[in-house]
């Protein structure tokens, strides 16, 4: 595929019409409309709807588009970097954090990396695991934060094994839950559990009781993100958050909230996944020094 043509089809997207795109990269209309052609014959599918008043990207052309500019983007930044001399260059660390909940576990890591290197510019990615992996592969972002799921055996990556993660049930200190001796898991799915988005990988045996009961999941869940929302639904009401057990250890929760005693035990090894085909770049390895310093707890 040409890459001069794939320019021109991004500069398309950008402008909203081959006309404004022609004008912009100062060539003749027929020569980017000929180029979106041949781009498109390749594919194998449309990238753009075209309508009176200019073009849309398809679903199919929005993703493509979108990674096409990313590669600009980086061979600008590229050209760019290589006029500075080593000293002056701010290397972007992209990660991929799963579930995006997660990424609250690193700000210790985090603050650590940004205080010793700061040259370094993180930019934090929230993703599925399926998307994380993707991702990773196509070299769209530098690392990732994950549940493991059995990575070290795959050839592309290289995996650095890191805490395992528990989880605890919290609720508000009224609970009905509190004064339930033998509480077993079985017991929580009669009360809504707000769970982050994602979450679902820490808590299987939950999720296979739900069933058990002859209850679906979405009927049990709410998917929330935000801790301070999901602190003030827990004051309020009889809903039980989940959270990791040193997050839910901390004084701050332990002053509102109780933990409640199941017989719930699973754990979820986190690991930092990179592409073995390089050498880690020394951003990288800062921030894998930093997480193995401050892991999520």
């Amino acid at each position: 595929m040409n890459l001069q043509k794939l320019k021109y089809v991004v500069e398309v997207a950008r402008q909203g019409s081959v006309t404004a795109a022609a004008k912009s990269l100062g060539l003749t209309q027929s020569v980017v409309t000929r180029a979106l052609a041949d781009i498109e014959k390749d594919l194998g599918y449309a990238l753009f709807y075209r309508h009176s008043r200019g073009m849309v990207e398809t679903e199919e052309g929005r993703d493509f588009i979108d990674r096409a500019s990313r590669i600009f983007t980086d061979i600008d930044a590229l050209i760019e970097d290589s006029s500075l001399s080593t000293q002056e260059q701010a290397e972007i660390l992209r990660i991929g954090v799963c579930p995006p909940s997660l990424e609250g576990l690193l700000n210790r890591a985090i603050l650590r990396l940004i205080k010793n290197s700061p040259l370094i510019r993180l930019h934090s990615h929230a993703v599925s695991l399926h998307e994380g992996i993707e991702r990773l592969r196509r070299g769209d972002i530098d690392i990732l934060v994950a549940p493991n799921q059995r990575f070290e055996k795959d050839p592309d990556f290289r995996v650095e094994p890191l805490t395992e993660l528990n989880v605890s049930f919290c609720v508000n200190k009224e609970h009905p839950l509190l004064k339930k001796s033998g509480l077993k898991v079985a017991d929580l799915v009669e009360y809504p559990i707000i769970l982050p988005r994602g979450g679902e990988m820490y808590v299987n045996s939950l999720l296979r009781v739900i069933r058990e009961s002859g209850k679906t999941p979405e009927k049990v869940f709410h998917i929330l993100d935000n801790v301070q929302i999901i602190q003030n639904i827990l004051l309020e009401t009889h809903c039980i958050g989940i959270f990791s057990q040193g997050y839910a250890s901390s004084q701050a929760m332990k002053r509102q909230f109780s933990k409640l005693q199941t017989d719930f035990d699973e754990t979820v090894q986190l690991v930092c996944i990179n592409r073995a085909k390089w050498l880690p770049k020394e951003s990288v390895r800062s921030f894998i020094s930093s997480i193995l310093a401050f892991p999520p707890q």
